[in-house]
């Protein structure tokens, strides 16, 4: 399929926040070009730079997106799947950008030292955590009236940042009268049924969750996800994914030298869980980005995806075998042999 002929509708309704003065109309690996231009969010989101990466959309050349990490325009080209954000561009009536999502990535507190994300446990207090609360506030204040749609938190946990943590507790409905969707991204450790039931006026808004895991076995897990406990995990999966109120689920995976012959034991891990029978979820693979959390040759050594690593041609019949599962997602679709799927 010809990216050309879709239009991605993301940038015209999304903003992705982050610390350290950082705004992005996507995710920030896949379309990795900051807008932030002052600390007033919507004034970036309308800003000149905005809006010529919006232009390269609907000329067709996405020329500020990364198609070889984006899943969804991946999957598109490579002719699998179209993602629910893509219109067809004979059928897509221009309109005014809107910013009716907005990405919490701007607290990156978590309980986990993943070794591909980070090098130590971070907690934002002091001076970070009143940065945080001043975003927060101004989009309660500004914005609230405007918002469908809250993304919370691809930049830590939701459950361990005490801002976000504090967001979801006192979370008023009334504050936010077309809120829609609450997408929750999180490592699921702190996500206790006590957890839950504090958060009682978000229950009906979350609707769809991502829980990134990286691991199929408690051994793999203790080295990919430092300060994680696998037992808790499925333990909590257990309560999570019977949860009336959550119909989609995500369950992510980040493809390192670590893990990589756990990826077809991991879709079967999830597909284990009784309660998915009748939920939508996807497995989804993520090819390994570089954070600077290993040195260069460290990341070398870990980045299977490279056709130099020497456990390249292992990793790649691995992926195919999985790029059958009708439920699996992922961003490596240069990896693929070239063949008709056949999905399980």
């Amino acid at each position: 399929m010809n990216k050309a002929d879709f239009v991605c509708t993301t940038p015209f309704n999304y903003t992705e926040l982050h610390s350290k003065d950082k705004q992005f109309l996507c995710c920030s690996a896949w379309l990795p070009t900051n807008v932030y231009e002052s600390d007033d969010i919507k004034s970036n989101f309308n800003s000149e730079l905005s809006n010529k990466i919006r232009n390269s959309i609907l000329d067709g050349s996405y020329t500020y997106c990364d198609s070889k990490v984006c899943p969804h325009l991946a999957s598109l080209e490579a002719g699998k799947q179209i993602d629910n954000r893509f219109k067809l561009k004979k059928n897509y009536v221009a309109q005014q950008p809107s910013m009716s999502t907005v990405n919490f990535n701007f607290d990156e507190s978590c309980n986990l030292q993943c070794p591909s994300c980070r090098i130590e446990v971070i907690n934002y207090i002091g001076p970070d955590r009143k940065k945080v609360d001043s975003i927060i506030e101004q989009i309660e204040n500004k914005y609230s009236k405007e918002l469908q749609y809250l993304y919370i938190t691809a930049s830590g946990d939701p459950f361990f940042s005490k801002s976000f943590r504090q967001f979801l507790i006192n979370f008023e409905p009334k504050s936010f009268p077309i809120m829609r969707h609450i997408h929750l991204h999180t490592n699921a450790i702190l996500w206790t049924e006590n957890m839950w039931s504090k958060m009682k006026n978000v229950h009906n808004f979350i609707k769809i969750v991502e829980i990134s895991i990286d691991a199929a076995t408690k051994e793999t897990y203790s080295v990919v996800r430092k300060g994680g406990d696998f037992d808790t995990l499925v333990n909590n999966l257990e309560f999570i994914t019977g949860i009336d109120t959550i119909k989609t689920f995500i369950f992510s995976f980040v493809v390192q030298k670590s893990n990589f012959r756990e990826m077809e034991k991991f879709v079967k891990f999830i597909q284990s869980f009784r309660n998915l029978s009748n939920k939508n979820y996807r497995v989804y693979f993520n090819n390994l980005r570089h954070w600077k959390t290993w040195s260069d040759e460290e990341f070398a050594e870990q980045k299977v995806t490279n056709p130099d690593h020497r456990n390249y041609q292992e990793f790649k019949e691995i992926l195919n075998r999985v790029n059958q599962y009708s439920v699996v997602t992922h961003n490596m679709h240069d990896h693929i042999d070239k063949q008709p799927a056949k999905f399980i």
